[in-house]
């Protein structure tokens, strides 16, 4: 009868247990479900762009316009713009992305060198920077605004340390107002930004047989 009393309670609890993880892994799956639905609802009204060079891809609004500014075997840059809000908007807002092989060694001792650049600049203003993680990878988020036009030019600048690659995401807008205008959809650009895994030199070899 001990024996039986001892049985019956491990039973419940073993049962109890089971019955919690199995509501937990549920959990997890809506979760992910729901993430899923998110991420697609906020994405619908954007674009898929991917580079196969570069082993990149970001999402952008399908109502934005796409140039190519740079590919070569040093790098590229691709430069994302604002549509015209009148046939005076001269200024279009935009975010370039750019990709570089093997820069620099030491990737902290570039951002340093970047900063104070940009420090030592007397039309330009830090307004803050910090330390990120983007598309998993380690990076520097640098706000500033540049003071030699009339109207001052925002900038929100990332910088990405890919490994064998590192990449920019640099976005410019003119003035307070258009800066606050499209930073909601720069913001959702970035979060989609995901490296695939860094460019080999064997990668860009073949890449320049075939070009």
């Amino acid at each position: 009868m001990k024996k039986l009393k001892l049985v019956v309670p491990l039973l419940l609890l073993t049962a109890l247990v089971l019955t919690g993880a199995m509501c937990e892994e549920e959990r997890k799956r809506k979760k992910e479900k729901d993430d899923e639905d998110e991420e697609e609802e906020e994405l619908k009204d954007y674009a898929l762009y991917e580079n196969e060079k570069w082993n990149f891809e970001i999402y952008h609004p399908d109502d934005w316009g796409k140039e190519i500014l740079v590919d070569d075997l040093e790098g590229i840059a691709i430069d994302f713009v604002t549509p015209a809000e009148s046939p005076e908007d001269y200024f279009l807002e935009d975010v370039v992305v750019a990709s570089m092989a093997d820069p620099y060694e030491n990737f902290d001792e570039l951002m340093t060198e970047i900063i104070n650049e940009i420090e030592e600049d007397e039309y330009w203003e830090i307004v803050s920077y910090s330390e990120k993680m983007i598309g998993g990878y380690p990076a520097y988020e640098i706000t500033y605004r540049e003071k030699y036009y009339e109207e001052e030019v925002y900038y929100l600048h990332y910088f990405i340390n890919g490994g064998n690659a590192w990449y920019q995401i640099l976005y410019a807008a003119e003035g307070e107002d258009k800066y606050d205008k499209y930073l909601k959809q720069v913001e959702t650009m970035i979060d989609s930004f995901k490296i695939r895994t860094s460019p080999s030199a064997r990668t860009l070899i073949r890449y320049c047989i075939n070009i």
